[in-house]
């Protein structure tokens, strides 16, 4: 009884068992049927933070084991939703895309691009065939930091820290852009702004004199960081100036002190003198100007003068758009050194006059005593007229030498500062030896001409002499020649013409003598008697 009881008590708890298991059993099918179809259906996505100027790899995730080939592989991009872009079709790159030449599609089907900028960032969509329901969908953010081309009225300078992205992603919150200086000490900016493509954040610092600084910006996500940027301020330099020595055809490099590591909010003027001012590069562009063929902007802002002349001496001023203070100031001065006049026989003994200038900007300050000397081959000072201005652009010292034909001497002119040479040029007067005989002033240059003139003449009489004999010896020749021939000839003759006599004189003796009954060799054999033979006259 008791076991019946028992057993009875435990059947219900045993169904129940059983319809839990069956219960669980049904949910796990479920499970996985939905995991199945969600993988089915779903579609990767992957964030990715660059600054400029790197080299990125696009993954896509469509290709498999057995299908690696990249022939069904199409590439998308979309900046803001509103245009499409085909950058890759069917495994090959679109050359009518703007990023065509720095695009590469590797066996993985993964897409490269190199040194991206700013107008890279967006969504990119790698596709495989038709279907959609496997796309690898990719969001390329840029992280870059940038100031403004002015500067505040009392000397502050604004950075801007941008997220280049899609404009639908939601990656703009108030918080998630940082600033922070060289300390690690966070800064007070702007809270980041959404702009649709970009998001944004603001930090407004000063300049400090004679020190550069450095500030960093992050861009924070789930609260941790995704990217970093860093911009170094340059330190403030006031009134910084610097004196430049020079000779025509050297190229030269002006130094500008930026505010900034990028020269956009770069200008570079020139004055030849305090009357009128020249913009020669605006915003880091080389403006239209006599010298801009000349010109060259160099990464650090400096600025560059190739085969310079007298004309290019003046004062240069670098500074930022914006500011009239702020800058660097650059003078450049220019030395020439010429002979005068210029059109001093170079073969003939004389005086010469030597001008050393120097070319400036224009100054009210006169030109200084001694500040311009003359040495020679040796370094032994040279009494000159002293330093002369040339107007208010050019200092000028003048020397006279004498002009030696036996022996080219080299004159230096330096000009000093401070007792300190700060440039010198040198310059040598040309002696050229005479090539004209009759200027040569020797008694015995005469003499040898009238000999050499005699010896020519002699020589031209003795082959006009030889000439006439040889013409009248070949007309002699030729004379017995033609005689000698005749001679044959008439010879010749007379034999045909005895010979022929001779052949009729005996035609004519048989004839005759057979009319009057000579006998012949065939009377003779027939027996006839011989009878006297009586030969014609």
């Amino acid at each position: 009884m008791l076991s019946l009881l028992f057993f009875c008590a435990r059947e219900p708890n045993l169904s129940l068992e059983r319809e839990m298991q069956q219960h669980i059993s049904s949910l796990l099918t479920i499970l996985i049927f939905m995991l199945q179809f969600e993988a089915c259906i779903s579609e990767t996505y992957m964030d990715l933070y660059y600054t400029p100027g790197n080299d990125v790899i696009l993954p896509c995730d469509n290709t498999s084991s057995l299908n690696s080939s990249c022939s069904i592989i199409t590439w998308f991009y979309n900046r803001d939703n509103s245009e499409t872009t085909e950058m890759v079709w069917n495994g090959v790159i679109m050359e009518n895309s703007a990023q065509a030449a720095r695009l590469s599609l590797y066996s993985n089907c993964s897409l490269g691009i190199r040194n991206i900028v700013a107008e890279d960032a967006g969504l990119y969509c790698c596709r495989s065939g038709n279907t959609t329901a496997q796309d690898t969908n990719v969001g390329l953010h840029i992280l870059n930091i940038s100031a403004s081309q002015t500067l505040n009225g009392d000397g502050y300078i604004t950075l801007a820290c941008t997220l280049f992205k899609y404009s639908d992603s939601q990656l703009c919150g108030e918080n998630s852009i940082l600033w922070l200086n060289e300390r690690g000490t966070v800064l007070l900016g702007s809270g980041a702004r959404d702009t649709g493509p970009m998001c944004v954040s603001l930090l407004t610092v000063k300049p400090q004199r004679a020190q550069h600084k450095t500030y960093t910006c992050q861009y924070i996500k789930k609260n941790s960081v995704k990217i970093e940027a860093h911009y170094t301020l340059r330190a403030v330099i006031s009134g910084q100036m610097y004196h430049l020595y020079h000779r025509p055809g050297d190229c030269v490099t002006l130094p500008c002190d930026s505010l900034s590591d990028t020269c956009a909010m770069i200008n570079w003027l020139y004055s030849k003198d305090s009357s009128q001012t020249e913009i020669l590069v605006q915003n880091s562009n080389v403006k239209q100007s006599a010298q801009a063929a000349r010109l060259s902007l160099q990464s650090n802002c400096s600025l560059g003068i190739n085969n310079i002349t007298a004309e290019d001496a003046g004062k240069y001023f670098c500074r930022p758009e914006g500011t009239t203070g702020q800058g660097t100031s650059v003078y450049l001065h220019i030395l020439t050194i010429s002979g005068s006049p210029s059109d001093t026989d170079p073969q003939k003994d004389g005086n010469i006059t030597l001008e050393c200038s120097l070319f400036r900007y224009y100054s009210s300050i006169p030109c200084k005593k001694k500040s311009i000397c003359w040495v020679d081959e040796t370094g032994f000072a040279l009494p000159d007229r002293g330093v002369l201005q040339n107007g208010q652009t050019k200092c000028v010292s003048l020397l006279t030498v004498k002009h030696q034909s036996d022996h080219n001497k080299r004159y230096t002119c330096q000009f000093l500062n401070k007792k300190t040479v700060m440039i010198e040029g040198h310059y040598t007067p040309v002696f050229i030896a005479s090539t004209n005989p009759l200027s040569d002033s020797t008694p015995n240059k005469g003499f040898i001409i009238i000999g050499a003139g005699m010896v020519i003449l002699v020589l031209v009489v003795i082959f006009t002499v030889f000439i006439k004999y040889s013409r009248r010896a070949k007309v002699t020749e030729d004379i017995q020649k033609r005689s000698h021939h005749n001679v044959t000839i008439l010879k010749n003759t007379l034999e045909n013409e005895k010979m022929k006599n001779k052949e009729t004189h005996t035609g004519t003796w048989r004839t005759k003598s057979k009319q009057k009954g000579s006998i012949w060799p065939a009377d003779l054999n027939s027996g006839s008697s011989c009878c006297e033979v009586t030969l014609l006259p």
